[in-house]
C-alpha cells in the first residue's frame, strides 16, 4: 500500500509473518506480522555560483552566473513487528492462511500504529532535506566574544 504525505511517500508492506499451529478449531492462525514502512522523500538542491566567462584584451574580467541542480532522494524504513490478538476468533470471521492476502493483514494492524511509524520517517526525512538546504541553521560550534 502506497500512501503520500507532506511530498514523503510510504510504502508499507508485510515483511514476515508468525503462525500458532491451533487456536481453538482454527489452524495457523497469524499470531504477529512485521510491517514495513518504507518512506521517500525526493527534492532538489540548487546551487549558484559565479564563473569567469572570458578576459578582453584589457584584462577585464567578465562574470556570469552558473546554476547548478540536484535532484536528490532520502530514505527511511524503519519494520516493526506486531503481535495480533488471536484469542476468541470467531469461525465466520476466521481467513484460513492459504487465503490471506497483504492487504487483509494490514488491516489487522492498528492504523495509529502505522502513522505513528509514518510520522517517525516523514520527521527524519524532513529534518535530512532541511539539514541539506539550510546547513547553517544546523552549525553550531564556539564563537569568540564579538567585544575582544
Amino acid at each position: 500500500m502506497i500512501v503520500t504525505s507532506n511530498s514523503v511517500t510510504h510504502n508499507i508492506t508485510i515483511k514476515s509473518l508468525v503462525t500458532i499451529g491451533q487456536v481453538d478449531s482454527n489452524l495457523d492462525v497469524v499470531s504477529d506480522a512485521t510491517v514495513s514502512v518504507a518512506s521517500t522523500l525526493g527534492f532538489s538542491e540548487t546551487f549558484t555560483s559565479q564563473t569567469i566567462i572570458g578576459i578582453n584584451s584589457v584584462g577585464i574580467v567578465s562574470t556570469g552566473i552558473t546554476t547548478t541542480t540536484f535532484n536528490r532522494l532520502e530514505e527511511k524504513e524503519t519494520q516493526q513487528t506486531i503481535t495480533l490478538n488471536t484469542t476468541g476468533i470467531a469461525a465466520t470471521s476466521f481467513v484460513g492462511f492459504s487465503s490471506l492476502t497483504e492487504d487483509k493483514v494490514l488491516s489487522w494492524i492498528p492504523s495509529n500504529t502505522i502513522a505513528g511509524i509514518q510520522t517517525a520517517n516523514e520527521t527524519v526525512l524532513l529534518e535530512r532535506k532541511d539539514r541539506k538546504l539550510n546547513p547553517l541553521k544546523y552549525e553550531v560550534g564556539p564563537a569568540k566574544l564579538p567585544w575582544s
